[in-house]
């Protein structure tokens, strides 16, 4: 029986081994991330006394049998079923790509063929592309985003108007990895962004700040001023430069230095490239009233601007006034001992004048240049405010109880 049963196994080893090893010929494609694990798998059936090879993109043989055959220790054969010879390359790189042959010693010879493709995310080649920009007005900026992943990625480009607070972002230009600015303002004078992304985690972005620099400009809130003899007055004026210089106040062509009578005052708002500029006048005198001028410098050029400070004169205003009586019921003969004085100052028209200054001194004139509906009138109170609606409708009463008090 036992000898039977030897027999059969021998005869069935026999009929394998005469049988031809095979496997699926068809093309595979493997795509795998760059640092992953890529499994190339090979199955052959009936491999009898055949050997498996495994041979790269490069016609390097990589293994024979189950046995490595190159010195790269991210390679392996892995065999979970007797059928299967795998080729796993571990933490895979983009140069492994290309298409693999697993390959069995028959006649003629047979091979499976295996594509790898590697996917590496995006990334931003620092060395060849732009940092900080710094070029003056009316110039081209020119800012760069070297990239480079697989697939090839999309650069995109944004201004992140910063001075604006977050989420202010805007995209700007064309994608590519080269943004154009024509003509550069002071306005341009941010931070650019471009962002990179193929499809591949994660996606990459690169911050460029662009520096403008220009010349002066001097800006005034208002370019006349009236004030109070004896008062005090501060004239301000704004420089708005890159970089900022020399910002002085002038008079009759001589700087302004600090003193009893004068105070300059400057207050930096860098980040948006202003300074503030105060002049401080106290206790105004006739000679301290005039022209004043306001200008900043830097290497690129100057601007100026001029401010007139004039004496605030008092308004005068007049506010006519008539009162009037009923006629006594009986005749008043002059020389008959009656005082017809009373009685015609009574009918005699009343007229008072008032000299008063504004209510909120200094008064500021707006620019001439704005037109004359947007000047200014300083006024006390009108007469027909309620204080002196209230102030006529005494007046009368009052009269006429004095005339019968001297009456009587």
């Amino acid at each position: 029986m036992l000898h039977s049963v030897a027999m059969l196994a021998v005869l069935l080893y026999s009929a394998l081994a005469d049988l031809a090893p095979k496997f699926n010929t068809t093309p595979e494609h493997v795509t795998v991330k760059a640092g992953d694990k890529a499994i190339l798998p090979c199955t052959v059936e009936y491999i009898g006394d055949n050997t498996v090879i495994w041979v790269s993109p490069r016609k390097q043989l990589i293994s024979h049998s189950d046995r490595r055959m190159i010195d790269d220790q991210r390679i392996t054969i892995e065999r979970p079923y007797v059928k299967e010879w795998n080729l796993h390359i571990n933490d895979v790189r983009y140069n492994d790509s290309g298409v693999y042959k697993c390959e069995i010693n028959t006649v003629p010879e047979q091979e499976k063929a295996v594509k790898l493709s590697v996917l590496v995310p995006p990334a931003i080649i620092s060395r060849l592309s732009s940092d900080n920009i710094r070029l003056r007005e009316g110039e081209v900026a020119e800012l760069i985003c070297n990239v480079t992943g697989v697939p090839q990625p999309n650069v995109t480009w944004n201004k992140r108007n910063y001075r604006m607070g977050r989420g202010r972002k805007e995209r700007i230009g064309l994608e590519g990895e080269m943004l154009l600015i024509h003509n550069v303002t002071r306005y341009c004078d941010d931070i650019y962004e471009c962002f990179v992304d193929n499809g591949v985690p994660p996606s990459v972005s690169k911050a460029i700040r662009v520096i403008v620099e220009f010349a002066p400009e001097v800006t005034m809130p208002n370019r006349r001023m009236g004030q109070k003899l004896g008062r005090e007055t501060i004239l301000q004026c704004s420089i708005y430069a890159h970089p900022q210089g020399l910002t002085f106040w002038k008079r009759n062509g001589l700087e302004i230095n600090n003193d009893d009578k004068f105070m300059t005052e400057a207050y930096a708002d860098l980040e948006n490239r202003i300074v503030t500029l105060s002049l401080r006048i106290k206790e105004i005198e006739k000679e301290d009233f005039g022209s004043y001028t306001c200008e900043g410098s830097n290497y690129l050029g100057s601007d100026e601007e001029e401010m007139i400070l004039y004496e605030l004169e008092p308004v005068i205003i007049t506010t006519p006034t008539t009162t009037t009586t009923r006629e006594p019921p009986y005749d008043i003969i002059p020389g008959n001992g009656y005082d017809t004085g009373i009685y015609e100052d009574h009918h005699r028209k009343a007229t008072t004048s008032t000299a008063m200054y504004p209510l909120f001194p200094p008064m500021v004139e707006p620019d001439k240049e704005r037109g004359n509906e947007e000047k200014a009138l300083v006024l006390g109170h009108s007469s027909c405010s309620p204080k002196f609606a209230i102030l006529e409708a005494l007046i009368g009463p009052l009269i006429l109880t004095l005339f019968h008090m001297k009456r009587s």
